[in-house]
């Protein structure tokens, strides 16, 4: 994974396929917890990508995809 327009592609196909309450659970789990479910979507992310990915590769694409889900489905206090 060169380019950063490359990586935004593969998170926003990976994005597409959670539903919102994957989505959430995600954005709201701590980074220790993300990490784990690094080998649920290895099969996901190798997928989306024409070339075989490397562990550092769909590491940096799981954490692409939780801190864009953190800053859009995380819950938040509404008074």
């Amino acid at each position: 994974m060169k380019e950063s327009h490359e990586l935004n592609q593969v998170v926003t196909e990976i994005l597409s396929e959670l539903d919102l309450h994957e989505k959430v659970v995600l954005a709201n789990m701590e980074e220790d917890d993300v990490a784990i479910l690094q080998v649920v979507f290895d099969e996901l992310i190798q997928s989306k990508i024409a070339t075989s990915a490397g562990d550092d590769e769909q590491a940096i694409i799981m954490d692409a995809i939780w801190k864009k889900l953190k800053t859009t489905h995380r819950l938040r206090i509404v008074k």
